[in-house]
């Protein structure tokens, strides 16, 4: 691609010392490192890169704006170009663009740069969840940008040439920049490594688009846990084909050794993910497409399937109990086609009176017909505490597989509250497996103890090949919580919504969960940075309530912003929203104080101006405290009518 006058390719004679530069050098200020005579690192809420020439300053990524202050202390009198290395807002939000300023971002990702406002806009990256091209973290507003480079894209300027070379992983269309400068070679490689070994986060890697040899089947992002895995390995083999001195991640140290770095990284994650692989359930729904992860040695022996009991029936996703005098009580409605089937059974005298719903979880191939079913045969709704509060407003929480239909509870089910139904006792649980906000129904009667899991488990193992589900790691949490339900339980039974027939785990095979999951822990702990690594697993430690509102101009609107805090010890976070500037809403910033393995929250209200332009507006939220530095972290819209 032809970059204007800039485009070069390097010459064969250019020779890079890598014994010369003295690193690091000292500078004033502690947050800005001096690494050569024209290069520098600004450690702000992320590395940014500036080389020094002439009183202009290029920048590889900008953060959230601190920079421009800094850049005093250099004689820099302008920003002349600045370079992104891939789309998220923790990389540009700082930007304040002008006429003066040049963009150059990565080709594969214009889009996510130029035209944010449709992505917002689109229904489709709102509801219904399945795939997550791109990564949700997008800008609030478009910046325009003057090159879109591509791999091997060559520029110089001032004394630096800098090749862009794709390096997808973090984000579909990232780049990295290979910088010769000072007779040094620097790699500046976005998010795709954090520090020595380590990453920021795998939620970003959900991925799917691989395909099972000779089944033709192609998983969905959705089931795609770590599925960049081996497409950001690549991506830094790449990077070190290139023979950086040092490589510069976008957050994290400076990475003096990038070889040995690289190689750590890979190991953990293959370590990571062969422990999450022999135990789940995708090999059951899937078979061959974990590859050369599906171990014997390594994984959890199917377990065989039990008979089917003559009182149940299954219809999609939807079971149906029903009893001796043919009343029914049925469990999730997906599909509409539930409802004209259940008004067969009615016709044909097999049951009679619908006498209730239960919804295992949120999930809108379990929810998206519950409205219709609630009408046609007006029967009370019940769901754990947990599962309610997601159904009832699903406007205000972003999830995946998150449906638009509003579900009324009439049952509200706390953890353990039983209930007698015809000749059976039923016993709610919150089951936080699959997805924290997932219930269980227990159900003892006519010489059997089954046990409705809706989606957490299969005679493979673990639902947990979405990390949006928010399925925590630890003792007594996430999956580890359900397995101690189960061994106290004792059931006859396990029903999955999705599968024919139910079955039981034995004690060993219960052990040998709890084992996994134990192992896995530290495993993960040591792919992380953080002093807990479900900050690395869990998108949504920290989230905005509600998510989305509608509210008219002139009118107050509220906004919390809740916090989990996953840390052995109790934390202290600082958490603002950035409203728009023209708005003129002045908001002071709140802490918050969060015991260990707590949730915290803070409240903000502010007033929607009279003379804005209706519309959606995306709102962001930036997290501080003594460790995080979060910018834009997470965001609210806010539909003005």
């Amino acid at each position: 691609m032809l970059l204007d006058l800039w485009r070069i390719s390097i010459l064969a004679g250019l020779i890079i010392s890598h014994t010369s530069a003295v690193y690091p050098l000292p500078v004033q200020n502690s947050k800005l490192e001096k690494l050569s005579t024209h290069m520098y690192i600004y450690h702000s809420n992320i590395n940014v890169g500036i080389i020094v020439s002439e009183g202009k300053a290029l920048l590889i990524d900008f953060g959230n704006g601190e920079i421009e202050s800094i850049l005093k202390e250099l004689d820099v009198k302008k920003i002349d170009l600045v370079l992104f290395t891939h789309h998220h807002r923790d990389q540009a939000c700082g930007l304040k663009q002008n006429a003066d300023i040049q963009v150059g971002i990565p080709a594969a990702e214009a889009s996510w740069f130029e035209n944010v406002e449709d992505y917002w806009k689109d229904p489709k990256y709102r509801w219904h969840l399945y795939n997550f091209h791109p990564h949700r973290l997008m800008l609030t507003e478009s910046i325009r940008a003057k090159f879109h480079f591509r791999d091997g894209d060559t520029i110089k300027w001032g004394p630096a040439i800098i090749t862009a070379i794709e390096t997808p992983g973090h984000t579909d269309g990232s780049l990295s920049y290979i910088v010769d400068v000072d007779r040094q070679r620097y790699a500046f490689s976005g998010d795709l490594i954090y520090d020595k070994g380590q990453i920021v986060d795998i939620y970003s890697m959900q991925r799917g688009g691989d395909t099972v040899k000779d089944q033709g089947f192609v998983i969905t992002d959705y089931h795609g846990f770590m599925g960049s895995r081996k497409q950001l390995v690549s991506s830094l083999t790449k990077i070190l084909e290139e023979s950086p001195y040092i490589l510069i991640p976008s957050h994290g140290k400076i990475i003096d050794s990038p070889g040995k770095a690289i190689s750590t990284l890979r190991r953990r994650l293959d370590k990571c993910y062969e422990s999450y692989a022999g135990f789940s359930s995708v090999r059951g729904y899937t078979p061959g497409i974990l590859g050369e992860f599906e171990d014997p040695k390594n994984k959890l022996p199917y377990r065989g399937e039990k008979s089917l009991l003559p009182f149940i029936r299954k219809i999609g996703t939807t079971r149906i109990i029903v009893s001796q005098n043919k009343d029914a009580f049925v469990l999730d409605c997906g599909l509409p086609g539930v409802i004209d089937s259940i008004k067969n059974l009615q016709s044909e005298g097999i049951i009679n009176n619908i006498s209730g719903l239960w919804v295992t979880h949120y999930h809108d191939d379990h929810v998206d017909a519950v409205p219709e079913f609630v009408k046609t045969f007006k029967c009370p709704v019940y769901a754990d505490v947990n599962v309610a509060k997601v159904i009832a407003n699903p406007e205000a929480y972003y999830l995946p597989c998150i449906s638009p239909a509003v579900v009324g509870v009439t049952n509200i089910t706390q953890n353990g509250d039983s209930w007698r139904w015809n000749e059976f006792m039923m016993t709610a649980y919150h089951f936080p497996g699959q997805t924290l906000y997932h219930g269980a129904l227990f159900v003892e009667g006519q010489g059997f103890k089954i046990l409705f899991i809706g989606d957490s488990f299969t005679p493979y193992g673990l639902d947990n090949y979405c990390t949006g589900n928010r399925n925590f790691l630890g003792k007594d949490l996430g999956f580890d919580y359900c397995i101690s339900l189960i061994q106290k339980l004792k059931p006859t039974h396990l029903y999955n919504q999705h599968m024919e027939y139910p079955w039981i785990f034995d004690e060993g095979q219960l052990g040998m969960i709890k084992t996994n999951l134990s192992s896995r822990l530290k495993l993960f702990a040591k792919l992380f940075p953080y002093d807990s690594p479900n900050y690395g697993t869990d998108e949504h430690w920290v989230r905005c309530y509600p998510y989305q509102q509608k509210a008219k101009r002139g009118s107050t609107v509220n906004i919390r912003i809740d916090v989990t805090n996953h840390s052995s010890k109790p934390k202290t976070l600082v958490c603002y929203p950035e409203i728009p500037q023209a708005w003129n809403v002045n908001i002071a910033t709140e802490s918050i104080h969060i015991p260990s393995q707590m949730d915290g929250s803070s409240s903000f209200t502010f007033k929607i101006p009279e003379e804005i332009v209706p519309g959606l507006y995306v709102i962001p939220v930036s997290i501080d405290s003594d460790y995080w530095h979060l910018a834009q972290f997470k965001e609210f819209l806010i539909e003005v009518l």
